[in-house]
């Protein structure tokens, strides 16, 4: 995010050719790189630069040419995972999907074994929907969840479904508005920078989070497959607690540096800043 606001600010993109050179080109191969550890992170990614480029104001012909592009390097990446099988995490991902579109009915004739292995892939789902279920719309009180202690990664990836569990459903909805808040205050706080680094830095990040979230809560409630993120600044995890409070830090600095600013127009795209204009410190 911070190296597409950079470029968003240093260039114009008035070619295509130097739209490819400056952002297609370093985010797709970013991308594949990402795509060999986890490929639902780099379909998330991919998916908000691109809702980054379209909100800064780049020319839909550019953003037309650049999505023909992914969708041919996606084409190229699953055929060779299937004739040379590259990229595995790509099976991972395909396995999820067809798991959670597909399920199937455990019949009579199956071996224990099968039934087992049906049991296994939704698994985590089954918990999780079991967690919210038993919350009955009121919760268990704090503490009191019992699905923590057979639900794989209670503390991370499976979080949301126990928070509704201690805390009902006025719990959920209450995590949900704090992030959908969130966004909206990122949005404020763009509008109120006066240049391109700092308006595309906070609506990156605000984006950055806010998707990770919905994405963690909409596993949760089993209207996606499995992904394994995690709930930002909620779940366990050292790393993402690292990388999460970073963005919020710059957030905040960015915030601070919009006081008494002058606020851009609702309908002036971010690339028309004004370039002359003293740049914000972060």
């Amino acid at each position: 995010m911070l190296y597409l606001a950079k470029v968003l600010e240093d260039h114009k993109f008035e070619t295509f050719k130097e739209f490819l050179i400056w952002v297609v080109a370093p985010l797709g191969l970013v991308l594949v790189l990402i795509l060999n550890g986890s490929a639902s992170t780099a379909l998330v990614l991919g998916g908000l630069s691109f809702l980054v480029l379209i909100v800064a104001g780049i020319k839909s012909s550019h953003l037309f040419k650049s999505a023909g592009i992914a969708t041919a390097l996606i084409a190229v990446i699953f055929l060779a995972h299937i004739a040379f099988g590259f990229f595995p995490r790509i099976s991972t991902m395909i396995s999820r999907v067809k798991n959670f579109t597909n399920e199937k009915q455990i019949e009579d004739h199956l071996s224990p074994q099968e039934k087992q292995r049906i049991l296994d892939k939704t698994f985590q789902a089954d918990m999780a929907k079991i967690a919210i279920a038993s919350s009955k719309g009121i919760g268990k009180g704090p503490g009191k969840s019992t699905q923590r202690y057979v639900l794989p990664h209670p503390y991370s990836d499976f979080i949301y479904s126990i928070i509704v569990e201690e805390w009902g459903l006025a719990g959920g909805i209450t995590v949900l508005l704090l992030y959908i808040s969130f966004l909206y205050r990122c949005i404020a706080i763009a509008r109120g920078c006066t240049k391109i680094f700092s308006a595309i830095t906070v609506i990156g990040l605000g984006l950055l989070i806010t998707s990770q979230a919905m994405l963690h809560i909409l596993v949760n409630v089993s209207i996606l497959p499995v992904t394994g993120h995690t709930l930002p600044l909620i779940s366990l995890g050292g790393t993402s607690l690292i990388i999460m409070s970073s963005a919020f830090g710059i957030i905040l600095a960015v915030s601070r540096s919009v006081e008494n600013t002058k606020c851009v127009t609702p309908d002036q795209p971010i690339t028309e800043l004004q370039e002359g204009e003293e740049a914000l410190e972060l």
